[in-house]
C-alpha cells in the first residue's frame, strides 16, 4: 500500500462524485481540424476554418489506498450504465463510421431499438484509407430490411462539374419527403436499398432517388485508374435511379396499441412506441460545406423530425438571406478609388464643355 499523502496534487470530482486525490493528470488538450474555403465567384481568397474538435485521451494515476475501493466501485457503475443506451436519447445518430461497432455496442442498439428506440445511420463508401468492413452495423441494418451497396454512385448528368457527387431530385412517397421537391447532393454516397419483401415483417421504403444519368460503380478499383469508369451491368453495376436513402418504422411488440400503430398520429395522446430506422449513403450532405444547397438540410432536419415522432416540424424551411460580400483584390480596390478620385469628376467635366458647346451653338 502506497502512502496516500505521498505526491497528490489533485482532487477528483465526476458527476458529484468525490474520487479522492489523484496523483498525476495528462491529456487535458483538444485539437481542431483548420478546413479550407474557396471564397465563390472570381475571388482568389480562401478561408481557414475550425472544423471539427478532437478530444485527447485523459489519463489519472492515484495510488492505492483505502479509499481505492470507491473508485473502483465507481467505475462499475459507469460500465453498467454505457450497456444501454440512454433512456433521455430521442435519436440516436452514427454519421460517416470509420470502424464497426463492438458487440456490446451491437447488443445495446438492438434493446434500444427493441424498445421503441429512433436510429440514423450515414454510412460512406468503403474507399479509401479509412474504409472498414462493418459487419455488425450492417447486421443491425439488414434485420430491419435494409442493405448497404458496396458501391460508389457516379453522376454523368452534369448538374455538378463532379461526377462522384450525386444529385437527387425524386423523392418516392413518404412523410419525411411529402411535398418535398427540393434538389439534394450528396458528395462521393453508395446505395442503400431495401430488402425485397422486408425482414422480420419489417418493410423498408425509398425515401431519395437519384437520376437515370446515374449508377452504382461496383468495381471500386477502377475509380483511382486513369481509364476512367463506365457503366457495366455485367460487372455488377446498378444502373439509375440509384436509392440513396430508405426509412422503416415497426411497433414495438407487446406495447399497448401495438397492433395498430400509426405512421402519422395527430395528435401527442395519439403516439404509439414506435421504432424508426432512417439510412443514408453518404454523411457529408447535411454538413456545413454542402449546407448552403437548400434541400440537404431540409431533407435532414426532416428525416430527424419523423424519428423523433413530430411529423408537425416535417416542413421546407424558408431560405435564409446569405452574406453576399464582395471581396476585392489589391488592384482593383486601386483601380475602384482612381475611377471615384479621378474618373468620375473626369467624367463629369468633359460632359460640362460638351453640353457647353451645345449651348454656345
Amino acid at each position: 500500500m502506497a502512502d496516500p499523502g505521498l505526491g497528490l496534487r489533485f482532487q477528483v470530482t465526476i458527476d458529484g462524485q468525490d474520487l479522492g486525490n489523484w496523483q498525476k493528470c495528462d491529456g487535458l488538450g483538444v485539437e481542431y481540424e483548420i478546413k479550407d474555403y474557396n471564397e465563390g465567384g472570381q475571388n482568389g481568397f480562401v478561408h481557414r476554418l475550425p472544423g471539427r474538435a478532437k478530444y485527447q485521451t485523459v489519463k489519472l494515476v492515484r495510488p492505492v489506498d483505502a479509499t481505492s475501493i470507491e473508485v473502483a466501485g465507481w467505475l462499475a457503475s459507469v460500465q453498467l450504465r454505457l450497456k444501454d443506451v440512454p433512456d433521455d436519447g430521442t435519436v440516436v445518430l452514427i454519421a460517416g463510421p470509420t470502424s464497426d461497432i463492438l458487440p456490446t455496442e451491437t447488443d445495446a442498439l438492438n434493446r434500444y431499438l427493441a424498445k421503441g428506440g429512433k436510429l440514423m445511420v450515414m454510412l460512406d463508401p468503403p474507399v479509401g484509407a479509412n474504409a472498414a468492413p462493418l459487419p455488425n452495423l450492417e447486421g443491425i441494418l439488414k434485420e430491419w430490411g435494409i442493405t448497404a451497396g458496396r458501391n460508389v454512385v457516379v453522376d454523368i448528368t452534369g448538374a455538378t462539374n463532379d461526377p462522384s457527387i450525386a444529385v437527387a431530385q425524386t423523392y418516392p412517397l413518404h412523410a419525411i419527403t411529402e411535398r418535398f421537391s427540393t434538389l439534394t447532393i450528396y458528395p462521393l454516397a453508395r446505395s442503400i436499398d431495401p430488402i425485397e419483401g422486408g425482414a422480420n415483417g419489417r418493410v423498408p421504403q425509398k425515401i431519395v432517388e437519384t437520376t437515370r444519368g446515374s449508377w452504382a460503380e461496383a468495381n471500386l478499383a477502377s475509380l483511382s485508374g486513369d481509364a476512367g469508369v463506365s457503366m457495366d451491368e455485367a460487372s455488377g453495376d446498378k444502373p439509375g435511379p440509384v436509392s440513396l436513402g430508405v426509412a422503416v418504422s415497426a411497433p414495438v411488440e407487446g406495447a399497448p396499441g401495438s397492433s395498430t400503430a400509426s405512421s402519422t398520429p395527430t395528435t401527442s395522446e395519439a403516439l404509439k412506441p414506435e421504432t424508426r430506422v432512417v439510412v443514408f449513403g453518404d454523411s457529408d450532405f447535411p454538413s456545413n460545406a454542402y449546407g448552403g444547397i437548400p434541400g440537404n438540410l431540409n431533407l435532414f432536419a426532416n428525416a430527424i423530425s419523423w424519428l423523433a415522432q413530430q411529423e408537425n416540424l416535417i416542413a421546407i424551411r424558408p431560405v435564409e438571406a446569405s452574406d453576399r460580400r464582395i471581396t476585392l483584390t489589391p488592384r482593383a480596390i486601386t483601380a475602384v478609388a482612381l475611377a471615384s478620385r479621378f474618373g468620375i469628376p473626369a467624367a463629369v467635366f468633359v460632359a460640362g464643355i460638351v453640353v457647353w458647346r451645345r449651348r454656345r451653338r
